[in-house]
C-alpha cells in the first residue's frame, strides 16, 4: 500500500510541474503590451464596427466605417485621413480618431422665363433641411402664371432644401 501511495504522490507532483511549465532558471514570458483604439464622431454620423478596440503591440485593429447621417457628408478623420473606412495597423500606442462630418449646403437658383421676373435673392446657399429666403415671381403686363414648382402656382413661399 505504501508503494501505491508514493506513486500517486509522485504522479501528482510531476503533473503539477508540467502544468505550470515552471523552470526556475528561465524568466517568465513577457506579456505583450496592449493598446486601445477609440473611434468617435463629432455630430452628423455614426461609426460601424468596433468603436473601441484592444490591440496587442504590433497588431492590427479591425475595420471601422464612418457613415454620414441624412443631410451630412463625411469630411475626414481627425488625423487627416480622407476615406471613411479604415483599418489601423502595426499599433504602437493608444489612439483616438474622430470622424468629422459637415452639414450639406445646397445652392438654389431662381429664374424667370420671358414675361416675368424674380424679386429677392435669386442665388441662395441653404443648409440641408433649412429654409430659403422668400423670393417672389412677378408676371409682366400681359402675362400670367400657369404652373409653379410643384405643379401649382406658389407665391411668397420659402423652399425647404
Amino acid at each position: 500500500m505504501k508503494i501505491k501511495m508514493t506513486a500517486v504522490v509522485a504522479a501528482i507532483v510531476i503533473g503539477l510541474f508540467s502544468l505550470c511549465a515552471c523552470n526556475p532558471d528561465s524568466p517568465p514570458e513577457p506579456r505583450k503590451t496592449e493598446y486601445t483604439l477609440t473611434y468617435t464622431v463629432e455630430n452628423g454620423g455614426k461609426i460601424y464596427g468596433a468603436s473601441v478596440q484592444t490591440v496587442e503591440e504590433g497588431g492590427d485593429g479591425t475595420l471601422v466605417t464612418a457613415s454620414a447621417d441624412d443631410g451630412y457628408g463625411f469630411v475626414k478623420w481627425s488625423d487627416g485621413l480622407e476615406v471613411n473606412s479604415r483599418t489601423d495597423t502595426n499599433i504602437s500606442e493608444s489612439k483616438t480618431y474622430t470622424a468629422i462630418f459637415e452639414k450639406r449646403i445646397l445652392t438654389l437658383s431662381y429664374s424667370a422665363a420671358n414675361g416675368g421676373r424674380i424679386e429677392g435673392e435669386t442665388e441662395q446657399s441653404v443648409a440641408y433641411g433649412g429654409d430659403s429666403a422668400t423670393v417672389r415671381a412677378i408676371a409682366e403686363e400681359g402675362y400670367d402664371f400657369k404652373i409653379g414648382l410643384t405643379g401649382i402656382f406658389m407665391r411668397n413661399v420659402p423652399i425647404k432644401a
